[in-house]
């Protein structure tokens, strides 16, 4: 269902469907780069499109009625594809900053491919003026975005943590033999921090604050591993929780074969979309040809077209029958054929008038309908009559002259 936006936001919804297309691209281009070595210069970029979504969905929510854009005309999806942007804004207040949710809110950027497939109008050549066409892509590209989106999710959290196990069962193999964190710092380059007591310490066994031990934690670019040793931990007044002894180890191999899973599968998905948006589009807009041209011949009132199709489906002897193999695109048309057959009978009492030879024969057999149509008793169909008469003398008129040319 198309929403219209509310009366004098028409400019702005024109301005932000101009510029959407571009933002969703390099929202998609910047998402793969996420999963790069370039990510410590692409978060920066992105941040600032997810912030870009967010502005976009408030204005889009002010500028349509929000009930019907929200569910029908799909809004809830620009919401979810805002939701990075929420997420980032959240971490920045104090009573949600604890939490890990720019790491989670990255999932839904996901969400937006969804959205490429409705800002491009992809359907152009495949007759993109069928809202059920579109409809039908919208439904199935959101079944495959939200399944891919939570299988994403759960492979991320498994794989994070298979490579975390993998990788901590040396440092836990040495605590348990009698390892101190800090005695770990000296022979392990890779800790980052350790704790002690609830407390955190540098590798300069130097105090640091929590807020710099949790940065450190949620870092999107350099992706670090907390092995924690003791089961209790200590709740700071920030609302931070320590672990009594645990250290952060910086781990390059591990975000290398995360990235490289987190490409396989958004990669995967790109191409499942690009297939549905092209080859499925294009099998149902072909499937939509026969009802297209039904609906196009009775808005026109012109039926020659479609009874040459009818005509296609004919038996031996003239007759529309539905057989056992026909489709329920074939019947229909052969249905409405039965009709329009039965029209043409009562237009041309002796059948449907043989075009004459050449290129304007159809023309010709056109104004002969029209004239016929024409026919009526009161003042108004008469004026009619005679204007089409005088359209039908003159257009004929210049196909002798054309055809004499030719």
């Amino acid at each position: 269902m198309t929403v219209h936006p509310r009366k004098g936001f028409e400019t702005v919804v024109s301005v932000i469907d101009a510029i959407n297309p571009f933002l969703v691209v390099l929202s998609i281009v910047g998402l793969f780069f996420e999963f790069t070595t370039l990510k410590r210069y692409v978060i920066p970029v992105n941040q600032v499109i997810d912030l870009l979504f967010v502005a976009d969905f408030v204005t889009r929510l002010i500028c349509f009625p929000s009930g019907k854009y929200f569910v029908k005309g799909y809004g809830w999806i620009d919401f979810l594809a805002s939701l990075p942007g929420l997420t980032l804004l959240l971490s920045y207040t104090p009573v949600f900053g604890a939490f890990k949710f720019v790491r989670i809110g990255r999932f839904f950027k996901i969400i937006r491919i969804l959205r490429f497939l409705r800002v491009f109008q992809f359907l152009k050549n495949m007759r993109s003026d069928s809202l059920w066409i579109q409809d039908r892509i919208m439904k199935i590209g959101i079944s495959i975005v939200l399944v891919f989106v939570g299988g994403i999710f759960v492979t991320d959290t498994i794989t994070l943590n298979a490579l975390s196990d993998l990788k901590g069962a040396e440092y836990h193999q040495l605590y348990k033999q009698g390892v101190a964190p800090q005695e770990m710092v000296a022979s392990h380059p890779q800790v980052l921090y350790y704790t002690s007591e609830g407390k955190i310490y540098d590798r300069q066994d130097r105090l640091v604050e929590p807020k710099v031990y949790e940065t450190a934690v949620n870092d999107q670019v350099d992706l670090s591993l907390e092995f924690v040793f003791h089961p209790e931990s200590l709740t700071t007044a920030e609302g931070y929780r320590i672990p009594m002894e645990s250290i952060l180890v910086a781990s390059p191999e591990v975000s290398e074969s995360h990235d490289n899973v987190m490409l396989t599968l958004i990669s995967t998905l790109v191409v499942l979309l690009l297939i549905l948006m092209f080859y499925v589009g294009f099998l149902f807009a072909k499937d939509m040809k026969t009802v297209q041209l039904i609906n196009d011949s009775i808005d026109a009132e012109d039926y020659l077209l479609l009874n040459e199709q009818v005509k296609a489906q004919q038996d031996s002897h003239g007759q529309l029958v539905l057989g056992a193999e026909d489709d329920e695109l074939a019947g229909l048309l052969k249905m409405v054929g039965k009709l329009t057959l039965e029209r043409a009978q009562i237009d041309y009492p002796g059948g449907l008038p043989a075009p004459s030879e050449g290129p304007t024969g159809e023309l010709e057999a056109r104004l002969d309908r029209i004239e016929r149509l024409a026919q009526g008793k009161d003042d108004r169909i008469l004026n009619q009559k005679q204007l089409r008469a005088i359209i039908r003398e003159t257009t004929l008129e210049t196909l002798a002259a054309l055809k004499k040319k030719g």
